[in-house]
Parts: structure tokens; C-alpha cells; sequence
């Protein structure tokens, strides 16, 4: 096995190993088809650009019509403050840039911890792996963003158990970032339980000391994760998050399908498939926390590309015991990495110039309804809207306040449950609800049910239709010419 920690020390199959599938990832993903798998990169900027307007972290709602004012925790501001800098930087082109950046920052990182383990064969089929899923899942949301740090997190978390030590002290700054780039910041303070305990029960006759040293880098790690712009609440609001029901009306919060075969499935059957050939052997407190993250991936989707790289992580070392045979690399020549770190920094800089240099074309989609909006009449535009789900965003990133978006953890578990079920309520509880908001023209799904609400409820007209959305306008709203018509 490869005990190598540090870059100088690696062979020339070892840089590669390192430095081509970061590179290629830079490279694919700026230029991937699409990066807005929902309307909730759209708020994500129109939020960072609030608070560099502003100089200040919201903590009410500035953006909704149904509930302004209402108490809103920006807990991934710093997130959004990037993504509206890369969109002022270099609009579409800046935000793909920025998504390259992260997603190869996390290849690299996985890649280095992986080659503590293994020789560059076994790595580099591993860290395709991850690759294939890291590209299928890319986003231009907070999640992303959080991914290198998660990487060197777990990474610590195992080189201090493989020397025997406690986790360092460059947790700590690492922390501050990820609690206020994304709320999956409450799995690193998790992680030290599991790595803790484990460290005990093998150090049990020394167990002050492992309490005193773990314990001390803990309290640092939390008190760390309480600089945010609301200190204790935003600790907790991750799980005050992940506790509401009404997380299940989401879809990136459902239950993981396999209808169609993914990386992900092909992932899940290869590990298992390898792992039960070669007899690989996982230390019990791993193999339950591998049980945990394929608990949380298959309960919702989301979580999927958290299991790719955390199980990546923590199979690496007893896959490496599993292919002792393997033969170890010679370290290369100083030149050598000076020459490849050469090479890797001209392409990223050639193909982060091409691709700003290409033109993102946003066109109308399942999230992003142009044309819809375009239509609608300037006078109507400022009126109160109602919107599916999915247009919240793209609304709110147009200036437009929206009935609802992404944002579940603030409209609540009543709201949400109202919505979601609007279609099934009477006309008389409908039209109440939408007189109580004073809703004077919708914008919803043409191909979904909620849209038959508006053909059913006397006084409204279909203003405008496409294979995207469609507008109605309440006949009050309209001048009487198109009233008459």
C-alpha cells in the first residue's frame, strides 16, 4: 500500500492519476448541456446579488409576495454571494466557470486522498467513478460548492484515525466556510462521533488522552460552526430543516428510483459486486457509517452524490488491503511535476477563456418560462402572482415576487401542504384563497393538473400558452377589449 502523503513525493502515475481527471472535469463541465436542474440557482443569485447590494445577510423575506417580511434564514449566503459574483463577473459563463472550478477542486482533493491509499491503477478507477457521478449530479446550487470541503473533511478525519492522532486544527477555518456555504456542514460535526469512538475502543487503555485530544478539536469544530450571521440558529437550522414533512413534496428530497439505469445504480452494483468478489473488509464503525450515507441516499436523491464520495473515501483503505499484491510506483522527478502542473494550468486557463467566449443560451424550460413571461402585460406583471413550484425562482431573478419557490424551510409545512394540494379543494375554498393572497394572474405547468384550477374558476382566462407554461389572467385584470374577446 502507498504511504506517500505529500506531492512531491509522487511518481509520475501519481500526478496524472491526480492532475488529468481534475483537468477533464474542468474542461466538461462549464460546457455541460445544462446546470439549472430546477428553479433554485435563480434565487440563489438573486440572493447573492441582494447582499452585495445590501452589505448584509437578509433575515426576513425580501423576495415573496405571500410571505415579505416573514423570518428567513440565508444559511448558504456565502454560497449565493459567489454565484452572483460569477454571474456579475461573467453571467451564464462565470456560473459555469464557477461550477467547473468546484467540481475539479473536488476531483483533485478526492484524488490526493485516494493515492494515500492505493496505487494509481485502482485510484484512477475509483476516481471515474466518482467523476461519472460528480457529472451526472453537477448543479449550480450551494451543495456543489460544499463537495471540496466535504472531501478534505472526511480526508483529515481518516489520516488522523491512520496515524493515530486527533483531526488538526485546519478544521476549524474549514468549518467556518462550509457552515456558511451549505447546511451539510452538520455532517462534519456528525463525522466525529463515529471517527471518535472508533479511536476509543482502539486506544481504550489510553482513553483520557483520546477523550482530551478529540474532544478539544470538537468544541473547536462547533464553536467554529457558530460564525454565521445567526450564530446558534444557524447551527440548528439544518435540522430544523431536514425534520419538516414537507420536504416530501419536493422532489430532489423523494425517495431514490431506479426506472432508468444511472451511474448511480451502476455504482451501487459494481462496489457490491467487487467488494463481495475480493473480500474487502470494513472496519465496523465504517461500515456503519457507510449503512448511514446509503440510508440517506436512498431516502432521498439528493444525498446520492454525498454517498459516491464519502463511500469512496472510506472503502479506499480496505480496497487497498484487498489488493496488496499491487506493485508501488517510484517517485518522479521534480521537473517532471513542475512540467504536468504547467501543462494542467495552460489547459484550464485555454478552456475557461473558450468558455467565456461562448455565449450560454437560457431558453424556456421546465424551470425557466421566458417566452410565458413575456407575455404577460406590463400592468398585470406587477400585480400579485400565483406560480408552480418550479417558476418561483425564475421569478424572483426577475424581479417578479412569486406565490412560492424553493425556499420550503420558510413558507412552512401548512403552506406547503395547501399548495400541494390547491387542485383538490372546491372552487369556493380556491377562490378564497387566492382573494386572501389577492392573486390576479397565474403562471403553471401546461402540461400538470393545477393548471385545469384556473379553466374551472369562473372569472379567469387563458392569457397565454406554450409546451412550457401557461398565463392566466384574471378577466377583471384585462383591458375590456381582450376582456370582450
Amino acid at each position: 500500500m502507498i504511504e506517500t502523503d505529500r506531492i512531491r513525493d509522487w511518481s509520475a502515475q501519481q500526478v496524472f492519476v491526480a492532475l488529468a481527471p481534475a483537468v477533464f472535469m474542468f474542461a466538461l463541465l462549464p460546457f455541460a448541456p445544462a446546470l439549472i436542474p430546477d428553479g433554485d440557482p435563480y434565487w440563489h443569485i438573486a440572493a447573492g446579488e441582494w447582499i452585495l447590494a445590501h452589505g448584509a445577510v437578509p433575515t426576513t423575506d425580501p423576495f415573496s409576495h405571500t410571505f415579505q417580511g416573514a423570518p428567513w434564514t440565508a444559511h448558504e449566503w456565502l454560497s449565493e454571494v459567489l454565484y452572483a459574483s460569477a454571474y456579475r463577473f461573467g453571467g451564464w459563463e462565470g456560473i459555469r466557470l464557477l461550477v467547473g472550478l468546484a467540481s475539479m477542486t473536488t476531483t483533485f482533493l478526492l484524488a490526493r486522498e485516494l493515492l494515500k491509499y492505493l496505487n494509481p491503477v485502482p485510484a484512477l478507477v475509483l476516481l471515474m467513478v466518482a467523476v461519472a457521478n460528480l457529472g451526472v449530479a453537477a448543479d449550480a446550487r450551494p451543495q456543489f460548492l460544499a463537495f471540496p470541503i466535504m472531501v478534505a473533511w472526511l480526508g483529515e478525519l481518516l489520516e488522523a484515525r491512520r496515524h493515530g492522532r486527533a483531526p488538526g486544527w485546519k478544521l476549524l477555518p474549514l468549518m467556518v466556510l462550509w457552515a456558511n456555504l451549505h447546511g451539510s456542514f452538520i455532517l462534519g460535526i456528525a463525522l466525529f462521533g463515529p471517527f471518535g469512538l472508533e479511536a476509543l475502543i482502539e486506544n481504550w487503555r489510553n482513553w483520557r488522552a483520546v477523550i482530551r485530544d478529540w474532544a478539544l478539536v470538537f468544541v473547536g469544530v462547533v464553536l467554529a460552526a457558530l460564525i454565521n450571521p445567526t450564530g446558534v440558529w444557524g447551527l440548528l437550522f439544518p435540522l430544523q430543516l431536514m425534520s419538516m414533512p414537507a420536504l416530501s413534496f419536493i422532489s430532489e428530497w423523494s425517495s431514490t428510483t431506479f426506472e432508468t439505469l444511472r451511474p448511480f445504480e451502476i455504482t451501487l452494483l459494481a462496489t457490491l459486486f467487487f467488494c463481495l468478489f475480493r473480500g474487502v473488509r470494513v472496519p465496523l464503525m465504517r461500515l456503519a457509517l457507510l449503512l448511514g450515507f446509503l440510508h440517506m441516499a436512498l431516502q432521498h436523491r439528493r444525498f446520492s452524490t454525498v454517498l459516491i464520495l464519502t463511500g469512496i473515501l472510506l472503502l479506499a483503505q480496505p480496497i487497498a488491503a484487498a489488493l496488496k499484491g499491487l506493485a508501488k510506483s517510484l517517485p518522479s522527478s521534480h521537473s517532471f511535476r513542475v512540467k504536468a502542473s504547467a501543462i494542467a494550468a495552460a489547459f484550464i486557463v485555454c478552456f475557461a477563456v473558450l468558455r467565456l467566449q461562448i455565449p450560454v443560451v437560457i431558453a424556456d424550460d421546465g424551470q425557466t418560462p421566458i417566452s410565458a413571461l413575456a407575455s404577460v402585460p406590463d400592468n398585470v406583471l406587477r400585480e400579485p402572482v400565483f406560480n408552480d413550484y418550479e417558476f418561483g425562482g425564475y421569478l424572483i431573478f426577475k424581479g417578479i415576487r412569486p406565490f412560492i419557490d424553493g425556499r420550503a424551510d420558510m413558507y412552512g409545512n401548512d403552506f406547503m401542504r395547501q399548495y400541494v394540494g390547491l387542485q383538490e379543494l372546491d372552487n369556493a375554498t380556491i377562490t378564497a384563497m387566492l382573494d386572501k393572497y389577492g392573486i390576479v394572474w397565474a403562471m403553471v405547468h401546461s402540461d400538470y393538473r393545477r393548471g385545469r384550477i384556473f379553466d374551472r374558476i369562473p372569472g379567469w382566462r387563458l392569457h397565454y400558452t406554450d409546451k412550457v407554461a401557461s398565463v392566466f389572467i384574471r378577466e377583471d385584470a384585462l383591458p375590456a377589449s381582450a376582456a370582450a374577446n
